[in-house]
């Protein structure tokens, strides 16, 4: 039963619950990609003041090579999101990896500013690129019964990247210079890409729509799965051409608008927290080890949020369970913003806002891969990961106001407030859903 049954479904999904051990090396390097992108985000705030003192600079002038990264990714996200729909997820991945790894390449070569931000914005496409493809395929390769925790396990590959660029880059930079740890984030990839190419397999559900039985065939016996199950898709079927506009047909312009702003709010608030947290914690009175201890535990606590807020989502659903997590975390850190003096919050607040908000983050990329049918899904996921770079961008921005008196204390309203916000997005996405799929069964009742 498998092509035939393949080529029905809009999900691309698989109606046996185990998981072997090709899915699971499937998805394990797909994380291992998302810690690339989180050592290479980590790395470059912890180079760049090395940089600017070998070359002469004031730091200030590195807000541009900064965003034109960010830019990159932005850019990477949305055009690699069409081309994965319309080429196959596995040759944009391999295609992108090595983008990002001859960036990171060149990144070491660099010896002007001028030099520095167009290899920057090279490694940022090829980063933001690879996104969609991973999330996808780890949605796709996942058993229906533990898809929100497997996900949301393989984007934890990013904070903890963010854990290992902060240890690494210290330790490289005083030994052999800052031009190493680019050469270490441009090194890996590319070893590892002989191993994707042999590993990483094709979307199921994106070869059907091709006919490809053969490669179908051999990737189920790797998996020793031959069914996969059809679920209800948001709006009607995809059509076969890949587009931005086809996001916003089909039931599906509400969601898609909802989504835009969940990860526009989401990144901004992660890129907030990464880039201020250790400045904020010094200029509350705390010193510099204590600074990066800060950003180490808002990242761990993301890590542990994010497979707690996947694992109950699984058994109570996305939408609801995210959607009260990311308010959960807006009222704790309100709370703690109130009733506690800013110097001794720093930590708790880290614990909190990594745990609800990043946490809630990561989880919401499964949301995403999911609310699009499988024809869709690249460009679905490279919009909903786009958008969240324009707020990836702002968050650094907005931050540097907040370096004034009581900046602690903003940066936590600012934070709940916004936490707030996404979490209303993802219930309200939880209600879209839900109406689609009763106007879906009242139909075939009709019939």
């Amino acid at each position: 039963m498998a092509v035939d049954d393949i080529a029905r479904t809009d999900s691309g999904t698989y109606d046996d619950d185990t998981l072997s051990r090709y899915q699971i090396v499937v998805i394990t390097l797909c994380a291992i990609i998302a810690l690339l992108d989180g050592f290479d985000t980590q790395a470059i705030g912890f180079v760049a003041p090395v940089i600017a003192a070998d070359w002469g600079q004031s730091l200030a002038g590195f807000g541009p090579i900064f965003a034109v990264g960010l830019l990159g990714g932005l850019l990477g996200a949305i055009l690699f999101g069409l081309v994965a729909d319309r080429k196959g997820r596995r040759v944009t991945l391999l295609t992108t990896v090595a983008l990002f790894a001859l960036g990171s390449l060149l990144t070491a070569l660099a010896h002007t500013p001028s030099e520095l931000g167009l290899f920057r914005f090279l490694t940022g496409l090829g980063l933001g690129g690879a996104m969609p493809s991973i999330i996808a395929l780890t949605s796709e390769y996942a058993p229906a019964r533990m898809r929100n925790t497997l996900v949301s396990a393989m984007f934890c590959g990013f904070p903890l990247g963010a854990v290992v660029g902060a240890l690494v880059s210290t330790s490289l930079i005083a030994q052999f210079g800052w031009m190493s740890v680019f050469l270490l984030g441009g090194i890996i990839p590319m070893v590892l890409l002989p191993v994707l190419t042999w590993k990483i397999p094709e979307s199921l559900g994106w070869l059907a729509a091709r006919g490809d039985h053969v490669r179908i065939d051999a990737i189920l016996a790797r998996m020793g799965q031959t069914r996969v199950r059809t679920e209800p898709v948001v709006g009607e079927p995809a059509p076969r051409k890949s587009s931005i506009a086809a996001l916003f047909v089909g039931g599906r312009a509400f969601g898609t608008i909802l989504l835009a702003m969940v990860f526009f709010v989401s990144l901004l608030i992660v890129y907030l927290m990464v880039s201020w947290i250790p400045g904020i914690a010094v200029q509350a009175g705390h010193s510099v080890g204590f600074g990066v201890l800060s950003a180490g535990v808002l990242n761990l606590a993301g890590i542990i949020g994010s497979l707690t807020i996947g694992a109950l989502s699984d058994r109570m659903g996305a939408y609801r369970i995210v959607g009260i997590a990311y308010v959960l975390g807006a009222l704790a850190i309100i709370a703690l913003a109130l009733l506690a003096a800013p110097g001794a919050t720093i930590l708790p607040f880290c614990v909190l806002a990594g745990f609800f908000c990043i946490g809630s983050q990561m989880c919401a990329v499964s949301i995403a891969s999911q609310f699009y049918p499988v024809e869709l899904r690249g460009a679905g996921v490279g919009w909903a990961m786009g958008m969240g770079r324009f707020g990836a961008i702002a968050g650094p921005l907005i931050g540097a106001t907040l370096i004034s008196a009581d900046g602690a204390q903003r940066l936590f309203t600012l934070v709940a407030i916004l936490s707030a916000v996404a979490g209303i997005g993802i219930l309200a996405m939880g209600g879209v859903v839900r109406r689609h799929r009763f106007t879906l069964a009242k139909s075939q009742l009709a019939i």
